[in-house]
């Protein structure tokens, strides 16, 4: 039962989960494969329809064992728009190492299509969901955080809150949490176009990847003579505008800008709530991996719930486990692109981590 007036601690649910992206949606399945009873609490609205022109995502191989772990396997075939077997740097290929069924593959999927796919899996395993509204502050007990108010004025209660909130970053900004920066500035582009035929340098069954002076363009071919471009300009912005590479090419249908300044939070859990995927820190796509690392922190936070409602008196152990698995993971892999960065780009030599 939520309350729109006064607060009774006793707990409507064992969970919330703070936004309904690939992070938010693995929390909320696993914890309802743990058994445990969990709300979603997201912007997003019920009935958004499907945008078949957002660029899409290049995923690694290895996402799928993830996904199936939680019974959401299906999705990446669902929401899949093209495959890849390697990446072209060059004059070189790094191809994927096959797997014991034959070739392993990438794939370049709808964001749109394989979120709404995720939340119609949270919704299949009865995990309930709160369209349309937002967590402006949390419900404390104590100095405990013991639950959410939403910019409708409901106080819900829960014995855990997940945030997975994404680059809205909802726990670290209302909590006021010490943040760190560990790169210059970083803007991101990505766009899809359409209409491109016979290109020899669009090759299906492979991304590409194409250093510039201050930055790098990654191409990924779709079904359908698309294409998705993502284009990283470190220290200066970058504009949407198609790139060279593709100019008169195609038609542009639709571009997208992110600040992706690598950025973490000193803390990541703590009694009461643990944050996970970009809600906890942001590092740009050339980490690599990053839906997967979303989906594994989303599973690792329910894991860590489920352990501190079962075990109260380890609950200080199993959220020191929890941030130090998460913080070696991504301190792990800002260290490989910092070393990749700083051979090619000048900005990374002169920069400092604040």
């Amino acid at each position: 039962m939520t309350r729109q007036n006064g607060v009774n601690y006793s707990p409507d649910y064992d969970v919330i989960v703070i936004g309904s992206g690939p992070a938010g949606c693995s929390a909320a399945i696993n914890c309802r494969n743990l058994g445990l009873s969990v709300l979603i609490v997201t912007k997003q609205s019920g009935d958004k329809p499907v945008d078949s022109h957002c660029p899409s995502e290049s995923v690694h191989p290895g996402i799928l064992s993830l996904l199936s772990h939680i019974g959401a396997g299906f999705i990446l075939e669902k929401s899949s728009v093209g495959k890849y077997i390697g990446i072209k740097r060059g004059a070189e290929i790094d191809y994927f190492t096959n797997n014991e069924d034959g070739i392993s593959e990438g794939n370049h999927i709808n964001k749109s299509i394989f979120n709404r796919e995720f939340i119609e899996l949270a919704r299949e395993v009865n995990a309930h969901i709160l369209f349309n509204e937002s967590v402006t502050e949390f419900v404390k007990s104590a100095n405990n955080i013991v639950g959410v108010t939403t910019n409708t004025n409901r106080q819900i209660i829960a014995k855990y809150i997940i945030d997975a909130s994404g680059r809205a970053r909802v726990a670290g900004k209302i909590l006021g949490l010490t943040e760190y920066y560990h790169s210059p500035k970083l803007f991101l582009c990505s766009g899809k176009i359409t209409g491109i035929r016979g290109d020899s340098m669009l090759d299906n069954n492979l991304a590409t990847f194409i250093l510039r002076e201050n930055g790098w363009l990654w191409l990924a071919p779709e079904k359908s003579n698309s294409v998705t471009y993502t284009s990283l300009g470190i220290d200066g912005q970058q504009g949407i505008e198609i790139p060279l590479e593709l100019e008169s090419k195609g038609v542009l249908q639709k571009s997208t800008r992110y600040n992706m300044r690598w950025r973490s939070y000193k803390t990541v859990a703590m009694k009461g709530i643990i944050i996970c995927g970009d809600a906890a820190s942001i590092i740009d796509p050339a980490a690599g991996q990053g839906i997967l690392a979303a989906i594994y922190s989303g599973i690792k936070a329910a894991e860590t719930a489920a352990s501190c409602m079962n075990n109260p008196e380890k609950e200080p152990e199993w959220l020191v486990n929890y941030s130090t698995w998460f913080t070696n993971e991504a301190t792990k892999k800002m260290e490989q692109v910092k070393e990749f960065y700083s051979k090619k780009f000048v900005a990374f030599n002169n920069m400092r981590a604040v």
